[in-house]
């Protein structure tokens, strides 16, 4: 019961968080406008039993970076150009009595703008990834899914 509670309040503190933030490129903080920007998402609900925690997170290309004990972030920054991206969704629920969880991923490749926002949507059975300024889908797969480390 201890375990759950503090569960709780982690959950409460982190209700609506992106995650953490990676710089795919080596050197100093480049300016907004010469980088895109590409967002997972992360959510907390309460549920009758206890939490659910669902979301995507994001590795670019061969992952030289690490975020914690994994190669996924919730937000990433990338240079203008073609990027490979694997998206994990992911979804975990957790009560007093146990838990359970799943796991998805999804290899993409898109063409990153400079200055570009992107985030992670799902239309249907497709996986996209769309250009928050211009609603555009960039980027889609079907409900076809790779193993998840």
């Amino acid at each position: 019961m201890k375990r759950f509670l503090v569960l709780s309040l982690i959950a409460l503190l982190l209700f609506g968080c992106v995650g953490p933030t990676v710089r795919t490129y080596v050197g100093h903080e480049l300016a907004r406008s010469e980088v895109a920007v590409l967002k997972g998402h992360y959510l907390f609900l309460w549920v009758v039993y206890g939490f659910r925690h669902t979301g995507y997170d994001i590795r670019v290309g061969p992952s030289e970076y690490k975020v914690g004990l994994s190669e996924y972030a919730g937000k990433v920054e990338l240079l203008p150009g073609r990027h490979p991206v694997t998206i994990r969704e992911f979804s975990e629920t957790i009560s007093p009595v146990g838990g359970s969880g799943s796991c998805r991923c999804y290899a993409l490749e898109f063409n990153a703008e400079p200055g570009r926002e992107y985030k992670i949507k799902k239309q249907g059975s497709l996986l996209t990834i769309v250009d928050t300024q211009s609603d555009g889908v960039v980027a889609s797969t079907p409900d076809a899914f790779l193993f998840c480390p």
